[in-house]
């Protein structure tokens, strides 16, 4: 429940922080238009107002963020912990989208203003401005790409883990069967026992299946590229 409303918070505070960063641009804008100083002045007093609120508000929302990490952290410990951590990338996956929208946004505003200007400085300016926000999406994109293969490895670690666990359960099983049999000669014990065995071969048997499986189609694949190099070959003779 607290994560849902931190959440829910720091939703909250996220859009408020876009509100103002859209207000920012604007009075920048007007600014520009502005003639007189005393205007010019008044205006940038409010910008400074809106920067610290802004500031103020990243300060609260890091703080929900630890509150968040910590409470996740607890949480890990308590419960499985790639599934958090999944959880974890997930959101740091969709951040990083609306952080690529918003730059999307801004971009679109800056040619907008490109448009508007007239002198030839401003318009260097503004074309650094491009410039720069293109930089930055192309890092988001990296990094929503590592994230991904982030996710991707942690997956396979889960699997792992499930086969594992499995493994693990059938030993612990036999261990069983085996106490159990000192106990008493029984020969269903030995039965059961042999049907584990069973099982234990039959889940060695598959994952050499999937080994198996996978290293042929790394053979077929290094076949057909081998394949394509000779006919390459033979075309450029």
């Amino acid at each position: 429940m607290m994560m849902m409303m931190m959440m829910v918070m720091m939703m909250m505070i996220m859009m408020m922080l876009l509100l103002m960063m859209m207000m920012v641009m604007m009075m920048m804008m007007m600014m520009m238009m502005m003639k007189s100083r005393r205007m010019r002045k008044r205006i940038r007093m409010m910008l400074l107002l809106l920067m610290m609120m802004m500031m103020m508000m990243m300060m609260t929302m890091m703080m929900m963020m630890m509150m968040m990490m910590m409470m996740m952290m607890m949480m890990m410990m308590m419960m499985m912990l790639m599934l958090m951590l999944m959880l974890m990338l997930m959101m740091m996956l969709m951040m990083m989208m609306m952080m690529m929208m918003m730059m999307m946004m801004m971009m679109v505003m800056v040619m907008m203003m490109m448009m508007m200007m007239k002198s030839r400085r401003m318009r260097k300016r503004i074309r650094m401005m491009l410039l720069l926000l293109l930089m930055m999406m192309m890092m988001m994109t990296m990094m929503m790409m590592m994230m991904m293969m982030m996710m991707m490895m942690m997956m396979m670690m889960m699997m792992m883990i499930m086969m594992m666990m499995m493994m693990m359960m059938m030993m612990m099983m036999m261990m069983m069967m085996m106490m159990m049999m000192m106990m008493m000669m029984l020969l269903l014990l030995l039965l059961l026992l042999l049907l584990l065995l069973l099982m234990m071969m039959m889940m060695m048997m598959m994952m050499m299946m999937m080994m198996m499986m996978m290293m042929m189609m790394m053979m077929m694949m290094m076949m057909m590229m081998m394949m394509m190099m000779m006919m390459m070959m033979m075309m450029m003779i």
